[in-house]
């Protein structure tokens, strides 16, 4: 797992050679780089960086401007400001503004690793901890009433999150990268990750409390969801290891009795969860999905992944938004969530048009 050290600067050697400087330094780091302020803001919203190095003279958005938004969307992210451009004060505000600190160009490496190093230290100053168990530290900071940044990582999915506690509280949680979360809904994925990897810095930035729950119930609604996930993890290996391999038609040498791939499909979902009664394609469905998108949309309900339809008779059915008018018609006392995540893992094979 790498810490990743963002660097803009538009002098693309000088940032290079910083990187270097960096990388050589320690294999834990990898370094990023970018010639603009707007650039370095987009990267900071779309990866996890743990550290930021800019040039003060950016194109876009300058140096002053960069700390502005670290200090308002990323407190916990240390920066050190390089510039050949500073003058008698420059320092003293960039220091004001968050900054570790301000160097002088020419940059010498001797000089500049030694800030880096020292910079590491506070933000670890806490310790670091390999293979720790998460949910057993975060007990313990409440315990002790500690005040403590935590910056986690998660080796087995190369995930990293943030943890902010004051008192023992945890009070603001952040995952950064593409699909950025914060606040309870980071925590409840953070808290759920097993082994960890912990850096602890002995304060945190101020941040706006966006968490207001005890931790034990956090914990415990983690610990839920996380057991939820590896059921899905756990059904859809079963699912795969249990299919059969179908050959293409030009590829098979068998002399036996083809077998019909939707029969096929249809005993093996009896097996996993009875209550399917056939599978077929109806196009007349088509306007009741674009409907019930619509209504999704306007809920925020995130991707349609199945419609049922429930027309009070002896049998229902589930639509899949699949491109193909999938229709599955299913007996009205199955199951029907276990029967959608079956669905949407393992759907059906392609299937001639009309009931079978």
């Amino acid at each position: 797992m790498h810490l990743h050290v963002l660097i803009a600067d538009p002098d693309m050697e000088n940032a290079k050679r910083i990187a270097g400087w960096i990388e050589n330094h320690g294999e834990i780091f990898k370094c990023m780089v970018v010639g603009s302020g707007v650039e370095a803001v987009e990267t900071l919203k779309s990866c996890a960086i743990t550290i930021l190095i800019t040039e003060l003279l950016l194109p876009d958005l300058d140096g002053f401007g960069l700390l502005d938004t670290l200090k308002a969307e990323f407190p916990e992210i240390p920066s050190i400001v390089i510039s050949a451009h500073g003058k008698p004060k420059t320092r003293e505000i960039l220091l004001r503004k968050g900054a570790e600190e301000f160097l002088g160009k020419p940059l010498q490496a001797r000089d500049f690793l030694a800030v880096f190093e020292k910079m590491m230290r506070r933000i670890q100053e806490g310790g670091s901890l390999n293979g720790a168990s998460l949910d057993t530290f975060a007990q313990m900071i409440e315990m002790e009433q500690k005040t403590c940044t935590l910056r986690v990582t998660h080796p087995p999915s190369g995930g990293y999150g943030v943890l902010f506690f004051k008192d023992g509280e945890i009070i603001h949680s952040r995952l950064p990268g593409k699909q950025a979360l914060d606040g309870l809904s980071a925590a409840y994925k953070i808290l759920a990750w097993q082994p960890v990897s912990l850096m602890i810095e002995n304060q945190y930035k101020a941040v706006i409390q966006t968490i207001h729950s005890d931790l034990q119930a956090i914990l415990m609604e983690a610990m839920r969801l996380k057991d939820e996930m590896d059921q899905e993890k756990d059904l859809a290996i079963a699912i795969e290891s249990a299919l059969p391999e179908f050959i293409p038609e030009e590829e098979s040498f068998s002399d036996d009795k083809e077998v019909d791939p939707v029969q096929n499909w249809l005993s093996f979902m009896e097996e996993q969860s009875p209550g399917i009664e056939s599978v077929y394609q109806d196009a007349s469905w088509r306007d009741l999905l674009l409907h019930a998108r619509f209504i999704g949309d306007i809920f925020e309900a995130g991707p349609m992944e199945a419609c049922y339809v429930n027309m009070e008779e002896a049998s229902e059915s589930i639509i899949l938004p699949d491109g193909k008018d999938t229709v599955i018609a299913v007996k009205s006392s199955f199951k029907r969530e276990a029967v959608i995540k079956l669905l949407v893992s393992n759907p059906p094979p392609d299937l001639v048009t009309g009931p079978s």
